[in-house]
């Protein structure tokens, strides 16, 4: 009988997300592949990487690969493969009490700010299927994370809906998790 333990949960689900960031799937991360998420998403709503809340969006998911590059890529070829990413990730995030809040929680409200596009504070189903795509989750599986995501049932997230479940993404050991399919099927 396999057990599963938190240390493999954390991974998989670091994987996962490796995978939907090397979106040339050359096996590392660069600054191209940052660029690329934050236009796909602001793309996704309609808007430019040009002015708020595009540029914002932008200018945070660089901040993010310039400190992460900064931190792994000791070799300084401009690339980070997936065992760097996963270490800089425990390291920086899982293992830091203010890893979330410092890192991540940010870029999380840059993207809320992008997908909100009427500004009501909230994302409903297609508003967070449009985003999870833009991340390169494929359809049915965002309309799956939309369905776990959405804890009270009511149609809708809150921003601290979507923070806490990125939070849970990142965070959580727990393999039943609602956050874990913050970017589809973990």
């Amino acid at each position: 009988m396999s057990t599963t333990t938190s240390a493999d949960i954390v991974s998989s689900k670091l994987r996962l997300r490796f995978k939907l960031l090397d979106r040339d799937g050359n096996g590392y991360l660069e600054e191209s592949d940052y660029e690329e998420l934050a236009r796909r998403i602001a793309s996704a709503f309609g808007r430019g990487l040009d002015t708020p809340p595009g540029s914002e969006l932008r200018t945070a998911y660089l901040n993010l690969w310039r400190a992460l590059r900064s931190k792994v890529d000791t070799d300084g070829d401009g690339r980070i493969s997936e065992e760097e990413f996963q270490a800089s990730i425990l390291d920086s995030i899982v293992q830091r009490t203010d890893g979330f809040d410092r890192v991540i929680e940010p870029i999380a409200q840059a993207v809320l700010d992008v997908c909100d596009v009427d500004g009501d504070g909230v994302l409903d189903e297609s508003e967070v299927t449009t985003m999870l795509g833009a991340f390169g989750v494929p359809a049915a599986e965002a309309a799956q994370a939309f369905a776990r995501l959405d804890r009270d049932h009511n149609g809708r997230l809150t921003r601290e809906e979507l923070t806490a479940a990125v939070q849970e993404f990142y965070c959580s050991t727990d393999a039943e998790a609602p956050g874990n399919w913050f970017y589809g099927r973990p």
